[in-house]
């Protein structure tokens, strides 16, 4: 199964928005500068090989969703423009809402 299956069936499922965290190569430093607003655990998760954030409201997801810088650079409440990209897709209950790339 796709991962963006995987996250628009746990978005579905539990009626919240997902957002699904993976990342190219970069340092624990960099990881923190692409994807500020996660936590220290959730940075260490991510540094494994992925995640999957769950928030109640599309607000807070889209949010978070912004703050993280992607392929596609520097983001609005982002400037971090350093080698490290996260790939991030949102669903929600009704599916995917949209991703990074």
């Amino acid at each position: 199964m796709k991962t963006q299956d995987i996250t628009e069936k746990l978005a579905i499922a539990t009626k919240q928005y997902v957002l699904y965290l993976s990342h190219s190569a970069g340092n624990a430093l960099d990881l923190s500068k692409a994807a500020p607003k996660l936590s220290s655990d959730d940075l260490t998760d991510l540094a494994d090989c992925c995640i999957w954030l769950t928030f109640p409201t599309y607000g807070e997801a889209r949010s978070f969703f912004e703050s993280i810088v992607g392929d596609d650079g520097p983001t609005k409440t982002n400037p971090y423009d350093g080698p490290c990209r996260v790939y991030a897709l949102l669903a929600g209950p009704d599916g995917l809402i949209t991703e990074n790339t």
